[in-house]
């Protein structure tokens, strides 16, 4: 296999794989937390799942849920395309003026 097949099925892997930020606003329906300690919140009226990488190390679910829980709010995501699927990933929370997660 020669070096520029190799070099184009990397770029294209690397390029594939390149993460996408965005904003989602809603309710938050639903707080809970995976074995592996992820911060998964789900919207109302949405099937997406948003995560917090190992979120729950700091018990964040819990000091989380008091603000969030059935109400609106505006994720910052990163959407990450892998060959299993599209992960996001949580960079930032924020309830009206209040940034709760960062």
């Amino acid at each position: 296999m020669s070096k520029a097949v190799v070099l184009f099925g990397l770029f294209t892997l690397f390029c594939a794989c390149s993460p996408k930020q965005h904003t989602v606003e809603g309710v938050i329906a639903e707080v809970s937390v995976t074995d592996h300690r992820d911060v998964l919140l789900k919207l109302a009226n949405n099937d997406t799942l948003y995560y917090v990488n190992r979120g729950d190390e700091e018990a964040l679910a819990e000091r989380l849920k008091p603000f969030v829980q059935e109400k609106e709010v505006t994720l910052q995501v990163e959407a990450l395309q892998t060959p299993f699927g599209t992960g996001y990933a949580i960079q930032q929370i924020h309830y009206g003026d209040l940034c709760l997660y960062k």
